[in-house]
């Protein structure tokens, strides 16, 4: 089982994804909110048509690199992503 760090809280990733002027960032957001909310990978990857490996992937950039490494972060204005 993969682990999201705690960069953004749950409710701070959804906001991202709420306010997320991008549609990449949006989904990328969309996908991690999801996983810190308790759905497995399997479950996010078909609900948002997304391949397994590819929620894998997302969730290394997103560990390795923060807020930052997601689309492009300008529709995510939460005080954490600023600092990130």
């Amino acid at each position: 089982m993969m682990t999201i760090n705690a960069q953004l809280s749950s409710g701070e990733l959804e906001a991202c994804y709420e306010t997320a002027a991008d549609p990449i960032a949006k989904s990328h957001f969309h996908a991690l909110w999801l996983l810190s909310s308790g759905y497995e990978i399997e479950e996010v990857a078909e609900l948002l048509s997304f391949s397994t490996r590819w929620v894998r992937s997302l969730i290394n950039r997103y560990n390795a690199g923060g807020p930052k490494a997601l689309g492009d972060p300008s529709g995510c204005t939460t005080e954490r992503s600023r600092r990130s």
